[in-house]
This record gives C-alpha cells, structure tokens and sequence, in this order.
C-alpha cells in the first residue's frame, strides 16, 4: 500500500514537472517571438511563431503574438484568425479586439474594423487607447472618401520670355548641296518673343477599392506669342489611365491623347497607350520599368508621319536629410515612318534625365533636371545629303511655392541645346516663365 502510495506520488511530481517545463517552454517561446517584434525584426518573428504554431496554436497567449508577428509581416487575414481565436476565449481582452480591428483596417475590412473599434470605445478604456481607436476611425473614414469620385478643376496664367519661340537656327544662311548657299526667311531663324498663356484641367479619380482605380483628365492650353500670332498654339490633351497598387508594387496602364493647333489651324495629333511598373525597394529607394506605343500624324504634312514606341527604367531615391530627393532615368525609343517620301523622318534615340529635388520646408520646393538625348535618323536627308544625329541637352531649374489651399506660384529657367549635323535643325533656346495656379474644385 505504501509502495502504491510512493509510486503514485512520483507519477504526480513526474506530471507536475512536465507541466511546469512546459509552460516555462512556452513562455520562452512566447517570449522570444516578443522580442524580435519589439526590436522590428517581423520575418523573424512570424518565423519562429510559424515554427511553433501546432504546437502552441490555440493559447491565447501564443494567438495573439502569433497575430502581432503576422500583422508586423504584412499578413493581415493571418492575424485576424489569430485574433479571433483569442476572442473565442477571451471575449473580453480588449487588446486582442482592438488589434483585430488593425488587421480587418490592413485587409480593407472597413466595416468589420469599425465595429471591433466600436466594442472597445464602448469598454470606456483608457485615454491613449481611446485616441488610438480614433486615429484608426478617423484613416477609415478618408479611406471610405477616397473611394467616392474625386473631381478637381485647376487653372493657371503664365507670362515668359523665350529666345527661340520656332526651334529654328541663329544662321542666316545655308548651304544645301544642290543649290549652293541659300540665304533663310525670318520665319525660318530663330525668333524671340515674350509670350502669355493660360491653362484649364480637369480630372477625375475613382478608386475601386483598396488596391485599384481609375484616373482621367482633360486639358486646354494655349500659349500666345507677342507680335508673331502665326506662331501661337492650343493644345488639347486627354489622358486615362488603370492604376493597381498593393504592397510594394504599382502598376499603372495609361493611354493619351494629344492635338495640337498652330495658329488656331490642326497641326499635329499624336495618341499613345502604354504600361509602366514601379517597385518600393525600401523606405527610401524605388525604381520603375515602362513601355509606351502609338502614333504621331500631322495634318499638312504626312511625310512626317509616324509610328512610335519606347521603354524606359528609372530610380528614385530619398537623400538624407528632410525633403531631398535624387531621380535618374534611362530611355530608348524608335520612330518609323509611315509613307516612303519620308523615310528620313525614322529616327532611333536614347537619353538620361537626372534629377533633384530639395523641399525647403511645407511650402516651398526648388528642383534642378538635366536630360540628354542622341538621335540618329535611319535614311539621309533628302535635301542636305546627309543622315541627321542628334545631340540635345536640356536643363530646367525651377521653384515651387504653395501660397495657401488653392493658390501656388511656379518659377521655371528652360535652357536648351540640339546640335545637329543637319544646319537647319541646329539651335538653341533659353527660356523663362512665371505661372501662378488656382483649384477651382
């Protein structure tokens, strides 16, 4: 009897050291998951809870670390099942609820964070969880706006100077082959004027829900030239475009629409359509791959006419300190042309832009870009007797300033130079604008 009584006692002591072992594993566990996720290592800690979870599943305390880890590593629907495992149990740990709330917020679950939010206010906790509960309702609520149509109305006046308002060449003169030197008309020189313009857009966003949407806009712009009209333009532009954005990635399919009007007569309409990607490759660096292809026609000279496509690759990065952004990019394209009278105009090019950016505070930003292209045309000149090339090298410098809400000022110094072998298409310009612009809506 007595040996019964020892034996059972040993197998109590046996079973009571089991469990105390196994809990203090299980704390450890917990307590490690905890760690990584204070120290902001997520993947590791959604590792070792994923590492521990048949285990441990079902412990309220492991669910609700097991859904920290899962949230910390962008897997929302993970966490809500951990939290609600929690709640199945513990329908009145209001942390758990609250961070459920979280999760249905990252899943765009507006409707069910809401009311998780909601059970908790109604609990009366403290004041930092209540403000903490209201900064979630408050990015529900302009997350629910953002879905409706937003529609913006801008207008702008401009007034500039620009030393070469035709891209037409300093020469007086000259020299084709067949005919020896041939003295240019002023029209055919380069021509300086200031000018006046004024600009109407108006656009439309609808998101779809939370990871897709639709943007459009139409624009009127025109530019009046003093003293030389003939050279005036109106341009109208129509754009559209798909948007699809989640997590690090967007993707965004645009199409446009661009005519164009030299002294209020049709000149030029070109139409595009294309696709572009862009990757966050982290909290400061992102880079972007797209493609585009359409067509250039012109009215009154179809010899110009034109097929195009092009592909480019960019990177943005934001520099240390407040407001400084570097951008850099690369591009190729080819042109061919339509009809055979004009198979000089087929071009293939490539160019670079770089680009910084420096907000000097809220209001205010000043940007520098440099772009440079080199082109080569596919057939000789039929005039000049020579294969164009290209090299064009433009700079633009400009300052931003938000006035208030709805006004802003822009400053913009335009410097630009294409050297060309072909004399005609060999020119430079320097250009200067002030515009000013108003949201109407």
């Amino acid at each position: 009897m007595n040996k019964n009584n020892r034996d059972r006692g040993m197998i109590r002591y046996y079973l009571l050291f089991l469990l105390i072992f196994s809990q203090i594993s299980i704390a450890g566990s917990i307590e490690e998951i905890q760690k990584f996720l204070n120290k902001g290592e997520a993947s590791k800690a959604f590792e070792l809870a994923k590492k521990n979870q048949t285990e441990l599943e079902g412990g309220p305390a492991f669910d609700f670390v097991y859904g920290m880890a899962a949230m910390a590593s962008g897997k929302p629907q993970l966490a809500v099942f951990a939290f609600e495992r929690v709640l199945m149990l513990q329908p009145f740990n209001h942390r758990a609820r609250l961070e459920l709330g979280r999760a249905h917020t990252m899943q765009g679950n507006w409707k069910a964070a809401k009311t998780e939010f909601n059970l908790v206010l109604k609990q009366n906790p403290p004041e930092n969880v209540q403000r903490r509960i209201k900064y979630f309702l408050d990015r529900i609520r302009k997350q629910q706006q953002s879905l409706s149509v937003q529609n913006h109305i801008d207008a702008s006046i401009t007034a500039g100077y620009s030393s070469n308002i035709n891209s037409a060449t300093s020469d007086a003169s000259v020299t084709i082959p067949a005919l020896g030197v041939v003295i240019l008309g002023a029209s055919n020189r380069e021509i300086g004027a200031f000018y006046t313009g004024m600009k109407v857009k108006a656009s439309m966003m609808k998101r779809q829900n939370k990871y897709s949407g639709f943007k459009t806009s139409i624009g009127l712009k025109q530019l009046t030239h003093a003293g030389y009209h003939e050279f005036d333009t109106t341009s109208l532009g129509i754009q559209g475009s798909y948007i699809f954005k989640k997590n690090k990635n967007r993707i965004e399919i645009p199409v446009q629409f661009h005519r164009l009007f030299l002294d209020s007569s049709p000149y030029r309409k070109l139409v595009t359509a294309g696709v572009s990607w862009k990757h966050k490759i982290s909290a400061k660096d992102s880079a972007s791959l797209y493609t585009q292809g359409g067509f250039i026609r012109y009215d009154t000279a179809s010899e110009r006419n034109v097929n195009l496509v092009l592909a480019g690759t960019s990177w943005t990065k934001k520099l240390a300190g407040a407001g400084k952004v570097f951008s850099a990019s690369a591009f190729a394209g080819n042109e061919d042309a339509v009809n055979s009278n004009g198979a000089h105009y087929s071009r293939i090019y490539l160019g670079m832009r770089t680009g910084l950016q420096w907000a000097l505070n809220k209001k205010q930003v000043l940007y520098g870009v440099l772009s440079v292209q080199r082109a080569k045309h596919k057939q000789p000149d039929p005039v000049f007797a020579v294969t164009r090339h290209d090299r064009y090298i433009n700079f633009l410098f400009g300052w931003n300033k938000t006035i208030n809400k709805d006004w802003s000022v822009k400053a913009k110094l335009d410097l630009a130079d294409n050297n060309s072998n072909v004399p005609i298409y060999d020119y430079d310009r320097n250009q200067f604008s002030v515009t000013f612009s108003y949201r109407l809506k």
